[in-house]
């Protein structure tokens, strides 16, 4: 699998490809036996990397494939999220550029801030690309209006696990809770109501959402103490002592890692609380996690 640092190595010009031997008659060829596949103007990359790449990636792929091709391309909400390292649910096809709102040409949708915070731009290296995008609280301000709630969650509290430091939780807070009379603006603000930065992954996000459309709000990263020490999960509903904890696929991958997790879980039961677990299935249909707090008689 390729990973988004060595993505660029793989996008490659009709010129290099050329500049390698390759004939234009011959790319033609590939290009009709979907040998390669075209990212932008003049830009492939082979169908069997293409192919292992997730769809965030295959984004990823196209942005830095439009940053060769267009002049000066500044990149904004989903394609700077995704230049960011955040986390989404799906990706869209097209890049998103900052221009004139509503323009489009072939594979490209130009897009307006209408935030009223003043925006900026930095830079991005992937290889030897140079990607310029908006600053993350306008490309996070652009996804929160733009996407469903529980994507534009998702991207805004992946963002506080992949900037870190870079970004403030304040100042984000602030700039989405000001986003009024555009649309989407209560969808901003909605999401700077309930969002934290405490979410360890996508499912986290999800399955806390879930839960205060519930009506619920767990403690998210709760410390336990237990006769083998301190043990901290994902979320707890405290007065319940009810621990909710997101099994992502593979989390367990050997056999000490079950065993590991039996003896947590056995030392925290040991103090009166219960376990509820939720998958990745689970969590991407809010109908099932309600019917397993059901049955463990919380609602």
């Amino acid at each position: 699998m390729t990973d988004n640092e060595n993505l660029s190595i793989h996008i490659k010009s009709v010129h290099e490809l050329i500049e390698n031997g390759y004939s234009k008659r011959t790319i033609t060829r590939w290009q009709r036996q979907e040998k390669i596949i075209k990212l932008a103007p003049g830009q492939y990359i082979k169908k069997s990397v293409w192919d292992e790449l997730f769809p965030v990636q295959k984004h990823l792929a196209r942005v830095i494939a439009y940053s060769r091709t267009l002049h000066n391309p500044v990149f904004t909400h989903y394609s700077a999220a995704v230049a960011l390292s955040c986390a989404l649910l799906s990706a869209p096809h097209n890049v998103q550029v900052r221009g004139c709102g509503g323009a489009k040409r072939a594979g490209v949708v130009y897009r307006q801030d209408d935030s009223s915070v003043i925006s900026s731009t930095i830079t991005l290296r992937y290889g030897r690309d140079s990607l310029t995008v908006v600053d993350p609280i306008t490309a996070l301000i652009g996804c929160a209006r733009d996407a469903p709630i529980r994507e534009g969650l998702v991207i805004v509290e992946s963002a506080f696990q992949r900037l870190g430091a870079r970004l403030s939780y304040s100042r984000l807070h602030k700039a989405l809770s000001e986003v009024k009379r555009v649309r989407g603006a209560r969808k901003a603000r909605y999401i700077a109501d309930i969002m934290s930065p405490l979410s360890e992954s996508p499912a986290e996000t999800l399955a806390r959402l879930a839960f205060l459309d519930l009506g619920f709000n767990p403690v998210q990263q709760y410390e336990i103490p237990t006769h083998r020490g301190v043990y901290r999960v994902d979320a707890a509903l405290v007065k319940e002592r009810l621990v909710l904890e997101i099994d992502g696929a593979l989390k367990y991958q050997s056999g000490q890692d079950v065993l590991d997790e039996k003896v947590r879980e056995d030392a925290i039961r040991l103090e009166g609380w219960d376990f509820v677990r939720f998958t990745w299935e689970d969590v991407l249909h809010p109908a099932r996690v309600e019917r397993k707090l059901r049955r463990k008689g919380i609602i």
